[in-house]
């Protein structure tokens, strides 16, 4: 599984939702917040202000949507954590999952096929918890191709850390890490710097 949201949907109220990690209670958010893999954090939890985790890092990230308090951000949990969420009482909300493959398990869950796999979907009620774990069967990341068969360097020969690891080369390409900010204008279908 890539990330879990619970978000309030289309309920214009605030939600409440305690948040426990390890059976400590960690905070209260407020529209909702994302637990995710590394594999997840570049989807959601990214787009709501959360980090960038290498694949290769073992942990869980939480990202809170909209939360009420500006003290709360974003956190890397390590992948032995026990992440429960639950709804306050007058509220409900959606909890939202994306994975590789639907999830038979888990009763009144709606399933929806969407680009990256299945989307599952699920209303929580006052009350009601859900916990998330790192699976002790993890699903092994295959690369597209080795570092070594990286180029030797940038165009002056210095070696770079993108190019021993495709991961960053592709954060760098995708996000535009380091480059600079230039105006540019596209007129008729042709970029204009």
């Amino acid at each position: 599984m890539n990330e879990v949201a619970l978000h309030r949907g289309g309920s214009p109220h605030l939600t409440r939702i305690d948040s426990f990690v390890d059976d400590t209670h960690l905070t209260e958010a407020a529209d909702g917040l994302i637990v995710s893999t590394p594999t997840g954090s570049t989807a959601y939890s990214l787009s709501s202000g959360g980090p960038i985790v290498h694949p290769s890092v073992e942990a869980l990230v939480m990202t809170p949507i909209c939360p009420r308090s500006l003290s709360f951000r974003p956190l890397v949990l390590p992948a032995s954590s026990e992440i429960r969420l639950m709804v306050r009482f007058r509220n409900s909300v959606i909890a939202t999952w994306w994975s590789s493959l639907p999830l038979r398990s888990i009763k009144r869950r709606e399933h929806m096929r969407s680009f990256g796999g299945w989307q599952s979907v699920m209303n929580l009620f006052p009350g009601e918890s859900v916990r998330i774990s790192i699976s002790r069967y993890p699903i092994p990341c295959i690369s597209r191709s080795s570092p070594a068969s990286a180029p030797d360097g940038d165009e002056d020969g210095i070696p770079s850390n993108a190019d021993q690891d495709n991961w960053v080369r592709d954060i760098n390409n995708l996000l535009l890490f380091n480059a600079s900010f230039k105006s540019s204008a596209i007129v008729f279908g042709k970029e204009i710097a």
